[in-house]
């Protein structure tokens, strides 16, 4: 890291700003003080938002984001708000990015996860059901086994995930239906899931 250090300063000096970009963002993990030197040779913010965003800089993502107005700064912010767990706050931006960008299967899961957080369960199932994916199947089980047990023991049984299966084992030994239950602990058993 010292030396690296030393690279990025002399691509500094002598003006290579992409070159020390590259040489600071390699650091971040282990100098936290190379967000600075980042920031210094940063040509576009949105990248640098992205790359703070990766490396769960979310705090230093949104301050530079603070007044950029481009569209794609929206799923930026979006992203660095989830990471803070600052659900109600990354809904409306993963909003405003998918409006016209609404094929991003990424962002909508994102949407879709910050709406469950704060308590929009409807429309976040609405969004895991249209992706229909193993995973976003896996996510709508979870979120609807309070409010529908029977439609969450439905999508458990019909995944391929050994854990998913266990889980509507619980559901309905909860609900005493023991018997139905039974096929499934067998299924488990028989995978090589521990």
């Amino acid at each position: 890291p010292s030396l690296r250090l030393e690279l990025a300063r002399f691509y500094e000096e002598r003006r290579d700003s992409d070159a020390a970009y590259a040489q600071y963002r390699l650091l971040l993990s282990v100098k936290p003080d190379a967000f600075v030197g980042m920031r210094r040779n940063a040509a576009d913010p949105l990248q640098l938002a992205e790359d703070l965003d990766d490396a769960t800089y979310f705090s230093d993502a949104l301050e530079v984001l603070r007044d950029v107005e481009d569209p794609e700064a929206s799923r930026l912010r979006g992203l660095a708000h989830l990471g803070l767990g600052e659900y109600q706050a990354a809904a409306p931006e993963f909003e405003l990015w998918l409006r016209p960008n609404y094929d991003s299967e990424e962002d909508q899961l994102s949407l879709a996860k910050a709406l469950a957080q704060f308590g929009q369960i409807d429309r976040a199932i609405a969004i895991y059901g249209s992706i229909d994916t193993p995973d976003s199947r896996l996510v709508q089980a979870q979120l609807l086994e309070a409010e529908s047990p029977d439609k969450a023991i439905k999508l458990y049984e019909a995944l391929p995930y050994p854990v998913a299966w266990w889980n509507a084992t619980w559901l309905l030994e909860a609900d005493g239906r023991i018997k139905e239950a039974m096929p499934l602990y067998a299924r488990v058993a028989a995978s090589e899931s521990y």
